[in-house]
């Protein structure tokens, strides 16, 4: 007649002087403790995988900036007089969209 795991584990602690149980319980709170460890540490590296790329893309729109920046500067050097009418044209048609007189 074959014993289930649950019966040879039971009469073992029989045997030792232990409370029946006793191994198993303390077996599936290491189990749970050391599965909530690897699960922190997925997190953990989950987070730093996050944050790496958000330094990388951060990275990128600050250059992506500059070089718009470096662009426009480049434009209104070139023609301020456009840029300046231009500016005014928008100021213009913004004092009327807000309803400023």
């Amino acid at each position: 007649m074959a014993r289930s795991s649950m019966e040879v584990t039971n009469m073992n602690d029989l045997a030792s002087g232990d409370q029946p149980g006793s191994h198993t319980a303390s077996e599936t709170g290491t189990s749970a403790r050391e599965s909530l460890e690897r699960a922190r540490e997925g997190v953990h590296q989950l987070v730093d995988r996050v944050a790496d790329r958000a330094i990388g893309r951060a990275s990128d729109i600050e250059a992506v900036q500059e070089r718009w920046l470096s662009d426009l500067r480049d434009k209104v050097g070139r023609q301020p007089i456009t840029t300046v009418a231009v500016a005014a044209a928008v100021g213009v048609l913004l004092g009327r969209l807000l309803g400023r007189g």
